[in-house]
């Protein structure tokens, strides 16, 4: 159930990845944790539709070793964006950037709101918010945080609808089955 086909032969019996395994085994027979990981890729999607993304690719759990850090990092459920349909000029950069903070932003908000798990699982998800900006030329923290923070504001206001927890709820079905199977 988990990919671990990305770690070398003679990692495999690393105790750090090992209990790393363990931990992700134990989350994977939890279904509140499985209807986490589900909420937070649907909401990627939603948000990353509004911006016009077309398609995507749902990736299960895994495993993988950065060897250059000598690191195992565990994912349990992402999903990547494969077509934005967009080219924007300078000036709606900022905008793009704003709503594709909703999108980062909101896979962690919606897992803690809606199954109420303690990690919402959007680290990850923070670091690529920061490289976007790093892309667009936004290098002041303190601009990048208000942004990240209205992101979040924004995400709160949506999940105060019924009819966007059900799309979220729905979406996350679709997941569910895609990746974890008939869980």
């Amino acid at each position: 159930m988990i990919d671990t086909s990305r770690i070398p032969q003679d990692k495999l019996t690393d105790p750090r990845f090992l209990q790393l395994h363990t931990n992700m085994m134990n989350a994977l027979s939890n279904p509140l944790y499985i209807n986490a990981f589900c909420v937070h890729e649907a909401a990627h999607i939603i948000y990353f539709r509004r911006m016009g993304a077309t398609e995507f690719t749902l990736n299960g759990p895994r495993i993988e070793y950065d060897q250059a850090m000598d690191e195992f990092d565990g994912y349990m459920a992402d999903v990547k964006v494969e077509s934005l349909n967009m080219e924007p000029s300078d000036v709606e950069v900022i905008n793009l950037v704003r709503q594709a903070a909703r999108g980062h932003a909101a896979g962690g908000i919606v897992a803690r709101a809606m199954t109420n798990v303690s990690d919402g699982g959007d680290e990850e998800d923070r670091r690529r918010f920061i490289s976007l900006c790093e892309a667009a030329r936004i290098s002041e923290p303190a601009e990048r945080q208000a942004i990240w923070l209205q992101a979040g504001e924004d995400v709160r206001q949506d999940l105060r609808s019924p009819a966007f927890k059900s799309e979220i709820w729905a979406k996350a079905k679709e997941i569910k089955l895609q990746i974890f199977g008939a869980v």
